[in-house]
């Protein structure tokens, strides 16, 4: 077993257990709407619920081109870095990051927390 097959396994039980975990706790939540059900599945928390969906993404998108080169369709993911250009990739980092600081604060500004002193 070489060394990338080995991180590509790490990658696929990482996602699965991300994606069954998400799946679990929004399919017991008793939230009566499909945005608290979904907050409730990223334990509370906007910011995990939007890493979890970044991981789910990048892995996607790498496993979909690991797949392509095993099962000998090279075509696949040679595609990919004309789909995927340098500044689509930095806007995405940025777009990332706006996101995660946008959920923290939403996580900070919860009513009840204790300000920081």
């Amino acid at each position: 077993m070489n060394a990338t097959f080995a991180i590509h396994l790490a990658e696929l039980a990482i996602v699965v257990y991300v994606v069954f975990q998400f799946a679990l706790i929004y399919a017991r939540s008793t939230a009566t709407t499909r945005w608290a059900r979904t907050i409730e599945a990223g334990k509370g928390s906007a910011t995990i619920l939007w890493a979890r969906f970044v991981i789910a993404v990048a892995a996607g998108v790498d496993g979909l081109s690991y797949l392509a080169s095993v099962l000998g369709a090279p075509g696949v993911a040679e595609k990919l870095p004309s789909i995927l250009k340098p500044e689509y990739v930095a806007l995405l980092t940025v777009g990332i990051a706006v996101v995660a600081e946008l959920a923290r604060r939403r996580t900070l500004n919860k009513p009840g927390k204790p300000d920081d002193q």
